[in-house]
Order: structure tokens, then C-alpha cells, then sequence
């Protein structure tokens, strides 16, 4: 999923979003050897709450068996709910104002994905829900940080999550790569820069720990913090 334009005008634009789903998807069917009929790539206006709601529920749900790696990726704007700090990502037809009814909780993908059958499960957010930076983004008239944001439970026991940012940073992207700073990094890491030990496999450790320490230092370059997280 990636989302850069959104239908709110009000909404900034998220740059290289659209760009970092595309090659994600190609990465997957051509590199990741994910036959083409079950990978679904949703930009900008595809990525529709219903396009959401549908494809990261009933689909998954008709699609997933005891046998299937699932990985769900998404380039966009996250947004916290900045009283309770809930934490949504923000659809195409999203609204940050109204984020209850147009927003797709976090915790809702979790719980989806824990009642998959799956043999484990990836999710990659190259977004932050910290209500400031590039890839995020808070109602009009709240206050500009949210200081407490939920946390991670209702993850299920086989799946890991990667995201761009901890809860105390913002995230960004690579100008020369023309993507996400934490997408530039995990592509060049299944390339096969980030397969440690030479067998020609790239974990996902491998490819967090080949990621991590370049998003910092990138970041620090752009005069910005972004750390990048491993859950669990």
C-alpha cells in the first residue's frame, strides 16, 4: 500500500509513497518469489478505506493458508488519535479530524493478521504516528505531539513488524534513492547486502540490523532522528 496523494487537498502530499509500494511489489514477485496473483498493490486512490478494509480482511482471510508467508507493507501518512493515541494509518479518503470513522487502526490490522493461519507474517511501516514529520500528520488545531501513543499488543506469535520510526521520532525520505529512508535501505538489504553470513538467505534480523544503523546515520544527514524499530 502507498499512499502520496491524498483526496483532502489540506493533506500533504507523502513523497516517493506511491513509488515505494510499486517497487515493493516488484521485489516480491520478482526477487521474493511471490507468484503475481497474490501480491495486491494499492496507490493512492486504490488505497481506499474500503480498499483497505476489503483487502486486509476478507481477502487475506480467503487467500491464506497453514503454508503462506504474509507481508503487509505501507508507505503513507500515519496519524494518532492525540487524546487517546490510538494510532491509524490514514486511507487515501482519510481525514485526521476524523480518524474513528475514516482511519484503519493499527490495532485492527494486528488482530487481523493474528487470526490468519499463516506460517508468519512480516508488516513494514514506512510511516510515523508521532502527529509530525513527513510521514505523518495530526488534525487541524491539535496539538503538534502526541506524547503517549499506544502500544503493540494484539500481535500475533508469528509475526514481526518493522517500522520506520520509534514513537519519539520522525520519519523521512532518501532524495537520491527516491524513496522512504527505511524502504531505500530494506531494498538494498534484500538485494542481498544485508545477508551477514554469505548463504545466500536474508533474515529479517539480517536485514533490520543491515537497515537500522543507515537510517540513523542518513537521518542525521537531513539533521532529523529516525531510529528504526523491530517488534518483537
Amino acid at each position: 500500500i502507498g499512499v502520496e496523494k491524498y483526496r483532502l487537498k489540506s493533506i500533504p502530499e507523502v513523497t516517493y509513497a506511491a513509488r515505494d509500494a510499486q517497487t515493493m511489489q516488484a521485489y516480491l514477485t520478482q526477487t521474493m518469489g511471490f507468484d503475481p496473483k497474490n501480491v495486491v498493490l494499492l496507490r493512492n486512490d486504490e488505497a481506499s478505506k474500503a480498499g483497505m478494509d476489503k483487502y486486509l480482511g476478507a481477502w487475506l482471510r480467503n487467500n491464506v493458508t497453514a503454508r503462506s508467508r504474509v507481508l503487509v507493507y505501507f508507505a503513507g501518512h500515519g496519524a494518532p488519535d492525540a487524546e487517546k493515541g490510538t494510532r491509524y494509518l490514514v486511507p487515501h479518503d482519510g481525514d485526521p479530524s476524523y480518524l474513528d470513522d475514516t482511519g484503519y487502526p493499527v490495532r485492527r490490522l494486528y488482530e487481523n493478521l493474528a487470526r490468519l493461519p499463516a506460517k508468519d507474517v512480516r508488516v513494514v511501516f514506512d510511516a510515523c504516528f508521532l502527529g509530525q514529520g513527513v510521514r505523518s500528520l495530526l488534525a487541524t488545531g491539535a496539538r503538534p505531539l502526541v506524547t503517549k501513543l499506544e502500544g503493540d499488543e494484539g500481535i500475533g506469535a508469528n509475526t514481526v513488524v518493522i517500522a520506520a520510526s520509534s514513537g519519539k521520532n520522525i520519519s523521512t525520505y532518501y532524495p537520491d534513492g527516491q524513496h522512504g529512508l527505511l524502504t531505500q535501505f530494506l531494498l538494498k538489504g534484500l538485494q542481498g547486502k544485508a545477508d551477514e553470513d554469505g548463504n545466500g538467505r536474508v533474515t529479517t534480523e539480517e536485514l533490520f540490523r543491515y537497515a537500522k544503523p543507515r537510517v540513523e546515520r542518513e537521518a542525521r544527514r537531513q539533521n532529523v532522528s529516525q531510529v528504526p524499530v523491530i517488534i518483537p
